[in-house]
């Protein structure tokens, strides 16, 4: 019986084990997603242009051979020249072109290793080239990569007669890519999966955790950011501000549990309302924010008018009345700050709930 479950645990420990190398060799839904593909790019081009001169200024050290052996020399040469700066000015990078410079960079290496010779100083070009895939690309690839540079890094075989220290040199070289291509790898695996858990980190600290919505710090974040965008572009802005009627009877009367079903159903019909671009935040309590680009006073209104109307067919108090909304709006005009376009909207907030209450009591 003890055997039996020793040999369970020892399974399971197994199984383990093989999942947690899986799970940090997968590539997943999404693998370039926390690289700057950009700067990837730059840096690829950079590298290949460092492989290009190497090559260059290690010519002398064993030239090759015959017109074709120059002619192939020569044509990787300019392949490398060309690749690395289409490299660096490339404007927007894409995951499989890098992937594909990676290979067309193994090729050239290959083809100038046979025009220059098995002696050519080759194998710190095979090192750049790898070096930078670990880095760059998802674990599977990157494997492939290294794969494809130790085929590369032995053709030697097939064309030429090597000597008899070929084998343990490049097995020793071999050796090195791969362990330093592994621990980058893994390094860089790290890194992204910190980048990742640091950008959820970011975006749950500007969600509304009872609504839903973006909360007041992003609010503070996406405001001056949508003026500046306004202003470079020369459109409208406008903003509304909606505040609940008699939130705090509600509260009062049903309790806060009730208030914040209240708040979750007012939250979902006014982005319903919204216009698809638009931002919606909740700015505390039971004021909501809209930011409306490209919308002037007017636009602004009728869009104020449209958030009251689904709110009030949408939502009902506890006691089985329509919730009543009351909408601020304002358009942003020369010189104004985005505090100074929230505090006017919300000035004509209140304005207007005093008009109401002046109007119900005169009533």
């Amino acid at each position: 019986m003890q055997t039996a479950l020793r040999r369970a645990d020892e399974a399971s420990m197994g199984r383990a084990t093989i999942k947690s190398v899986r799970a940090t060799f997968d590539a997943g839904e999404r693998p370039y997603e926390h690289v700057d593909l950009d700067a990837a790019t730059r840096l690829g081009g950079a590298m290949v242009l460092v492989g290009f001169a190497f090559a260059l200024a290690s010519l002398p050290l064993s030239p090759p051979s015959g017109p074709l052996g120059i002619a192939g020399a020569a044509g990787c040469l300019a392949f490398a020249l060309g690749l690395g700066i289409s490299l660096l000015r490339t404007q927007r990078a894409r995951p499989d072109a890098l992937l594909a410079g990676v290979y067309l960079s193994l090729l050239a290496a290959a083809l100038y290793r046979a025009a220059a010779g098995a002696g050519a100083p080759f194998e710190q070009l095979l090192f750049i080239i790898a070096v930078y895939a670990c880095a760059i690309h998802p674990p599977r690839r990157t494997l492939l990569v290294l794969f494809c540079a130790s085929v590369v890094a032995c053709t030697p075989v097939f064309y030429e007669a090597v000597g008899s220290t070929f084998a343990a040199r490049t097995v020793s070289q071999l050796l090195l890519v791969w362990s330093i291509g592994l621990i980058v790898m893994g390094w860089m695996i790290r890194v992204r999966r910190q980048r990742g858990d640091a950008e959820v980190a970011f975006a749950l600290a500007r969600v509304d955790d009872l609504t839903g919505l973006k909360n007041r710090r992003a609010l503070e974040e996406a405001l001056p950011a949508a003026i500046a965008h306004t202003r470079r572009h020369d459109h409208s802005l406008s903003l509304l501000v909606a505040d609940m009627d008699d939130f705090k009877g509600i509260n009062d009367a049903f309790g806060h549990p009730a208030g914040d079903q209240m708040l979750r159903k007012a939250a979902e019909s006014i982005t319903r309302a919204l216009r698809l671009p638009d931002g919606c935040f909740r700015w505390g309590g039971d004021e909501f924010v809209a930011i409306l680009s490209e919308a002037d006073l007017d636009g602004a209104r009728e869009i104020a008018s449209r958030v009251q109307s689904t709110v009030a067919l949408s939502c009902r108090t506890p006691e089985g009345r329509p919730l009543r909304v009351t909408v601020g709006a304002a358009q942003l005009e020369p010189g104004e700050t985005g505090a100074d376009l929230l505090n006017r909207a919300d000035a004509l907030l209140l304005t207007t709930k005093a008009r109401r209450r002046a109007a119900c009591s005169v009533a």
